[in-house]
Order: structure tokens, then C-alpha cells, then sequence
């Protein structure tokens, strides 16, 4: 049986048109201090093709993440600067000498670049993929 958010995804998926699709599992990796699974997964809709990897967290025993696993973890919103990030969401800064946090730094610019593709390819619809969470 499914949620009520895995309908909402799927009411998504077909009314903008969307394709999702598993492409391979990559196997275990360690990520963030855990063991996780890493999967290729595609999205594709008005003619444009976004692969990336997607990581499930050693909870879900190798499970294969749905449409709404990845929907969900999607940036939807600009997180602002570095500053603004590290603030939201508990990062530092500065490093341990003074300096800008490389390892911090690094996962900001890919949440931007993330929330670049997310634009990209749903822009237009940007509200209702929010809707499904």
C-alpha cells in the first residue's frame, strides 16, 4: 500500500511529465561517518536528463530509493551565502586556524549546484514538488 506521499509523487511525476528512473546501485560507501548504499538514479522531463547519485542511509537495509526518497531530499530553495548555510544548518565557518571551512565550504557549493539543477529542471512546478513532502 502506498503513502499519501508516495501518491502525491506519483500525481507530480505524471502531471509535470516526469520520468524517474533507478539507473544502478553502486554499492556501499562511506559517507558521513555510516556505512550508506550509493545509487545512480535519472530524472527527465521537457527534454532535459539529470543523473546523480542518491545515498540511503544503512537504515533501509539496501532498499531501492523511490521517487519520493529522492523528491523529497531535493534542495528546493536557495540557501543563501556560505554564512547563511553554515547558520540554517549548524556548520562552521571558520576552521580550527581561522579559515573558511573547506569541508563546509564544499557541501555548500554542492547544495547550490543541486539547487541550479532543481531549477532547471522544475522551475516552473518548483511549488508543487515542495507539496509532496
Amino acid at each position: 500500500m502506498m503513502s499519501e506521499y508516495e501518491v502525491k509523487t506519483n500525481i507530480f511525476l505524471a502531471k509535470t511529465e516526469t520520468i524517474f528512473k533507478v539507473v544502478s546501485y553502486q554499492g556501499k560507501v562511506d559517507k558521513w561517518n555510516d556505512l550508506v548504499d550509493k545509487w545512480n538514479v535519472k530524472l527527465v522531463r521537457n527534454g532535459k536528463t539529470w543523473r546523480f547519485p542518491f545515498y540511503m542511509g544503512s537504515g533501509n537495509k539496501g532498499r531501492k530509493p523511490t521517487a519520493y526518497d529522492v523528491l523529497a531530499c531535493l534542495t528546493t530553495y536557495d540557501v543563501g551565502t556560505f554564512e547563511d548555510f553554515c547558520s540554517e544548518f549548524g556548520y562552521d565557518v571558520f576552521d580550527d586556524y581561522g579559515k573558511r571551512n573547506y569541508k563546509n565550504y564544499c557541501l555548500y557549493k554542492s547544495v547550490n549546484t543541486e539547487y541550479k539543477h532543481v531549477l532547471d529542471m522544475f522551475g516552473d512546478v518548483i511549488d508543487e514538488l515542495c507539496e509532496i513532502n
